[in-house]
């Protein structure tokens, strides 16, 4: 069923079903309040919603199995990790089962506590600290965010994503790190990434979400003008190009936190699905 959102031409598909390495679910699959055993510290998931971030992560891979092909099987590549969140939902959904799990972040602590609470018992699951620059995040990082490799091979991962990470990165790091997405993706592999994204006509004000009408480079705004890399927005044609431009076919769906849907988005940042173009 076609959606027409809410005050532009623009138009909106439910969002298909996409396999990696079996049928995916269907939408009406969602199984609805997740149970969880690991808890991440209440310290560490301050920045990453707080005492819901176990929770969190479990409804986010509900959304990876239904929309991205997640399965069992998937060897992941999981950016900007923080302490764990995706990994605990995950790993709880398929019973720790994926051959490969590798998460990495900027933030030491966060990767101390996951291999510490999650590697030790899921060797499969691994995390990797990489001391890169964020002025939000990580001012002192030793790595310019335009010099990051990504500690995974070429063509290894199935499942890459990257949730609340973009929205914090300006233009320059925001196409290393597509880059370095577009590099490590297997051949049939999918790449799931959140974004703030603009539409063309807004002056950077949505309907109900936040004010991102100070423009910070040529592609990108921010909400926070005295911090800028706390909250940042992309045009959606740019963000769709950017993927175009490296040889990717990306699906783009709306959240919940601009008011243009007709009805919330199952989360509050928009996403965006990405394949190599046929």
């Amino acid at each position: 069923m076609v959606k027409t959102l809410r005050g532009i031409g623009d138009r909106r598909e439910e969002p298909p079903a996409i396999a990696l390495n079996k049928p995916c679910m269907k939408v009406d699959d969602f199984d609805g309040d997740p149970k969880l055993t690991k808890i991440i510290p209440e310290k560490l998931a301050k920045h990453h919603g707080g005492a819901n971030a176990a929770s969190i992560g479990a409804n986010w891979a509900e959304t990876f199995e239904v929309h991205g092909g997640l399965s069992r099987d998937s060897v992941v590549l999981d950016i900007g990790c923080g302490p764990g969140r995706m990994a605990v939902g995950i790993g709880e959904r398929f019973d720790f089962r994926q051959p490969s799990y590798l998460g990495f972040d900027i933030t030491k602590p966060d990767i101390d506590w996951c291999q510490q609470n999650i590697t030790a018992a899921h060797p499969n699951f691994r995390f990797v600290h990489l001391d890169v620059k964020n002025a939000h995040y990580n001012p002192k990082g030793k790595i310019e965010p335009y010099d990051v490799q990504f500690p995974a091979s070429t063509g290894s991962s199935e499942f890459i994503f990257a949730t609340s990470v973009f929205t914090h990165m300006r233009t320059l790091e925001l196409e290393v790190y597509l880059a370095e997405s577009k590099r490590c993706l297997s051949k049939d592999g999918r790449i799931f990434a959140t974004f703030f994204c603009l539409e063309e006509g807004f002056a950077g004000r949505m309907p109900e979400g936040r004010d991102f009408s100070t423009r910070i480079d040529a592609q990108c705004y921010t909400a926070r003008p005295e911090n800028p890399e706390d909250a940042i927005a992309y045009n959606k044609a740019y963000v769709l190009n950017s993927f175009e431009r490296l040889g990717l076919k990306a699906d783009f769906f709306r959240g919940g936190w601009s008011g243009l849907t007709t009805r919330n988005g199952r989360h509050g940042q928009d996403y965006v699905v990405a394949r190599h173009a046929e």
